[in-house]
């Protein structure tokens, strides 16, 4: 049992490391995202605007299409209006401050974890199967999350492929590791389990 515990958490931290690096080389070294998020024409101009329009960090949507108060509704009815989803952080983001890498650690320790656990149920598989498998997993998160956002919040197909096969492949390299590591109990290469 103990072998499992430290297997399931080393695969947890190694895969977090696998998919930060991922990270890195998807938002700074390739240029994909910078082709599928538009730029505002006067920055300047929306940035004062939410500046003062805005009370607390958090998700704003205009028009409240989904609010079920009928004024906050019929306030913005106006049905050329530009839709507008948006989620704010007054204070901006410095991307020096440690807390960032850390959240975004632990976020992905998480998810390691939990597909190391399903790993530990997969009996009689190769290693090819069991890389599908977590690739598959990442499909399914990529695919899901962002073709919610294209027919809802107007993410566009561009943004929506590009941020879905960006979280495939993170899961892909993340399972090339996680695969053959985090074995079930009987394959467990170890002594103690």
């Amino acid at each position: 049992m103990k072998c499992v515990i430290c297997r399931l958490f080393l695969g947890g931290v190694i895969g977090a490391f696998i998919a930060l690096a991922w990270g890195f080389v998807s938002w700074e070294v390739l240029s994909w995202h910078d082709m599928v998020i538009n730029k505002f024409k006067d920055q300047k101009c929306v940035m004062r605007v939410m500046k003062e329009s805005v009370s607390v960090d958090g998700v704003y949507m205009a028009p409240p299409i989904f609010s079920k108060c009928r004024s906050a509704r019929q306030e913005c009815d106006d049905k050329q209006a530009p839709f507008v989803y948006a989620q704010i952080k007054q204070g901006g983001i410095d991307l020096s401050q440690p807390g960032y890498y850390l959240y975004a650690f632990l976020i992905h320790f998480i998810g390691a974890c939990l597909i190391g656990i399903l790993l530990m149920k997969i009996v009689d598989k190769t290693y090819g199967e069991r890389l599908f498998f977590v690739t598959i997993i990442g499909l399914i998160v990529g695919f899901s999350g962002s073709a919610l956002n294209w027919n809802w919040f107007g993410a566009g197909y561009r943004f929506a492929l590009v941020m879905g096969v960006d979280t495939l492949v993170q899961w892909f390299l993340m399972g090339l590791f996680l695969a053959k590591f985090i074995q079930p109990k009987g394959k467990c290469e170890c002594r103690g389990c």
